[in-house]
């Protein structure tokens, strides 16, 4: 199940059209496009960038969930390898096989263990996502305050 989260994506429709409120009619177009590229843009890279932190915490936090719960070796690392390629979803096919797996009675622990280190990794990718949020909150009121400013500019010539 990959993770796709988007800080930008969740911005929604009402509050764009709330900052496009205040916008001057002679600056309106300029800012409502600039508002949708910036938008876009961001959607993609925030999307990028929260599933490359995914993956990457997915690669660092599973083998250190293994190790804390006493699980080491080959067997300890071709899991977690499989849990990283598979954006947890080895996590399922090891957890249905049981005691039958490789881990025999200790199949539930290295269950657990890499659960642990899957929630470990979207907290991470949900940091990330929360930080573009926040970086468009910010570019937004920029984008405000700057039509504003150029409004206040035309109405003094």
């Amino acid at each position: 199940m990959p993770l796709t989260l988007s800080g930008l994506g969740f911005v929604p429709v009402q509050l764009i059209g709330t900052l496009l409120s205040e916008i001057s009619v002679n600056s309106f177009g300029q800012a409502s496009a600039t508002q949708s590229t910036v938008r876009q843009v961001g959607s993609a890279l925030d999307t990028a960038v929260s599933e490359s932190v995914f993956s990457m915490a997915l690669g660092l936090t599973p083998p250190k969930t293994l190790e804390a719960a006493g699980i080491m070796g080959p067997g300890a690392d071709g899991i977690a390898e499989a849990t990283r390629q598979s954006a947890g979803s080895a996590i399922a096919g090891l957890r249905a096989q049981g005691g039958h797996s490789p881990f025999g009675e200790q199949t539930s622990v290295v269950v657990q263990a890499l659960s642990d280190g899957r929630t470990d990794a979207a907290r991470y990718s949900l940091l990330a996502a929360t930080a573009f949020l926040a970086l468009s909150y910010i570019s937004a009121m920029r984008v405000r305050h700057a039509a504003n400013e150029d409004e206040a500019m035309e109405q003094s010539n």
